[in-house]
């Protein structure tokens, strides 16, 4: 544990809600979670928590790339329905991953539907002018053609781009996007360890810009992980945990449209 972190952190990408001892989410030094859905089946428990705790969380609702077969016919019915009931929610977890498509019988069918999906929730996100949260793996070129091609009025308002494993030289381009002041991009320690290209990608990134995530589904990993990723994001930008603490808060704080803490 971090002894010298002066704020309780914000987890700007949680799966806590999955978590059948999810009731102990009052007792963790967490500011705020925003709670990530990753099916139709999952919208209604993320809803449940967040009515629970309408402080500290916030409600996310989307279909996750792996899930892009279990939907109904009416989901994106569902989806626009569900997220107009609820005019503060945001559209996650949604995405592209290449690497599960290619795991499936009818690989090419999968990754059509998971693109087709991913951009019929990024096209509702930003008619309806909520942001979004993406997880993208093998996938960073066909995300860059929707990101540099929305038909107009359909930019969410803030972009998150979960637990980035984007090189450098993609990195920059999306940097280089007209959308790009709209972007964030989020830092996970269990994916982010994993990766040896991490390090010049956080480096050059604006620190303003910078997300931190537990993408954890377990109460009891979600503020190791968090002062994990923390504690590497510091370590690289060469800024003090406490000054990056603060600053990844005011970040999260932007992305997640909270003003109250």
């Amino acid at each position: 544990m971090i002894e010298n972190v002066p704020c309780t952190l914000i987890d700007t990408h949680s799966h806590i809600h999955i978590s059948p001892t999810h009731t102990v989410l009052s007792c963790l030094p967490i500011a705020h979670h925003a709670l990530m859905s990753i099916d139709q089946s999952d919208w209604e428990k993320v809803l449940s928590l967040h009515t629970t705790y309408p402080a500290t969380t916030s409600a996310w609702f989307g279909v996750h790339p792996w899930h892009v077969r279990s939907i109904s016919n009416d989901w994106i019915q569902l989806l626009e329905q569900k997220l107009n009931e609820h005019p503060q929610a945001m559209v996650g977890e949604i995405g592209l991953d290449k690497v599960a498509a290619q795991r499936s019988e009818d690989k090419e069918i999968v990754w059509k539907e998971q693109l087709r999906v991913f951009r019929e929730q990024y096209h509702l996100a930003g008619r309806l002018n909520r942001s979004v949260s993406i997880h993208c793996v093998q996938g960073y070129g066909e995300l860059y053609e929707t990101l540099r091609k929305p038909p107009p009025p359909a930019i969410p308002l803030r972009i998150g781009l979960h637990s980035y494993g984007g090189s450098l030289e993609i990195t920059k381009s999306f940097l280089s996007l007209p959308c790009a002041s709209r972007l964030f991009f989020g830092f996970s320690f269990a994916v982010s360890r994993r990766s040896p290209k991490i390090r010049p990608v956080i480096a050059h990134i604006p620190i303003k810009q910078i997300l931190l995530e537990s993408d954890s589904s377990r109460p009891e990993s979600v503020l190791p992980d968090l002062q994990s990723a923390l504690l590497l994001i510091s370590e690289i930008r060469e800024i003090p945990i406490e000054e990056t603490a603060r600053i990844l808060n005011e970040n999260a704080k932007n992305f997640l449209g909270l003003v109250d803490i």
